[in-house]
């Protein structure tokens, strides 16, 4: 996540030195008051996992992350102390404002505890990874540019259609407007704290609207209106020039080392190195088709 169209929002990261040291590069752009490093909770969930191999200390630790309001991080944390001190100290090494959403006090994450919003990219780009490097450069070029044309014309026709917010704005909205009709607020001091973190009506905020006649629309942040979208998609990606028209290149050549040469024959072999974020909880073993116990097949 980055800065666009002049909203500020979080770079969700596992802290890693490289990508830091990335963002900085790009200058002022990314960093604030256009950009803020946090961390992913899924991250720090892997790396709690890995530290202390405890699962139900594992989703405590979720618990705490995604908690709005400090009433419910005290609860969490309080749980979490009574099961190990040890995994509190360790969590306390973390600044509370880079993880916890309770402690996200000018709603800057806008609800997003993780990396999802740029690891989603991984499935446009799937069957990339096992290209050379150049073939697999050429890929993923294209691939984004089709992407990019198909979700900038999705939303322009969206905005032809005289449509304001996105889908699925609008499908929450609609939840919350069904919560809101058994709510009578007459005087609310808001705890929960959803409409200032994720900056649209919640259902007590709808509730009240509707009570003295205003419009919720007005309290909608702009990064939700389909403009915004369109402007996230409307990058025109140059094309590239065939090689004969490039300029010398004068700098050092690689030169690949023969024996890690891979195979001519056969597909490629995909390796991928997994680690705590894989492990999936209470995966069914598989059964027999026929007599449907545990331990062996057909």
């Amino acid at each position: 996540m980055g800065a666009i169209g002049g909203f500020a929002h979080p770079i969700a990261s596992e802290d890693s030195f490289g990508k830091l040291q990335t963002f900085r590069s790009l200058g002022r752009e990314m960093s604030a008051p256009h950009a803020y490093h946090v961390y992913c909770i899924r991250h720090i969930s892997a790396n709690f996992m890995r530290r202390f191999r405890n699962k139900e200390m594992q989703r405590i630790v979720v618990n705490i992350g995604y908690s709005k309001t400090i009433q419910d991080f005290n609860y969490w944390y309080g749980l979490l102390q009574d099961n190990d001190e040890e995994a509190t100290r360790w969590l306390d090494n973390i600044p509370r404002e880079k993880w916890a959403q309770a402690f996200d006090k000018e709603g800057r994450r806008y609800g997003h505890m993780t990396t999802n919003l740029a690891e989603c990219v991984n499935s446009v780009l799937k069957g990339t990874r096992n290209l050379p490097i150049t073939a697999m450069v050429k890929s993923t070029y294209f691939r984004l540019a089709e992407l990019f044309v198909r979700k900038g014309v999705q939303a322009q026709a969206q905005i032809a259609s005289s449509l304001i917010f996105s889908e699925s704005l609008m499908k929450v909205i609609q939840e919350n407007q069904q919560a809101a009709s058994s709510i009578y607020v007459r005087q609310f001091d808001h705890e929960e704290k959803s409409f200032m973190m994720l900056h649209f009506p919640c259902r007590h905020v709808l509730a009240a609207c509707s009570h003295i006649h205003l419009h919720w629309e007005e309290y909608v942040d702009n990064v939700y209106r389909l403009q915004t979208v369109f402007n996230v998609y409307r990058k025109e990606f140059e094309p590239v020039s065939n090689e004969r028209y490039w300029n010398p290149y004068n700098g050092p050549r690689l030169h690949p080392n023969i024996t890690m040469r891979r195979p001519t024959k056969g597909r490629p072999k995909s390796t991928r190195i997994r680690n705590e974020m894989d492990i999936r909880e209470d995966v069914q073993r598989k059964r027999c088709g026929l007599c449907r116990n545990e331990g062996h097949s057909r």
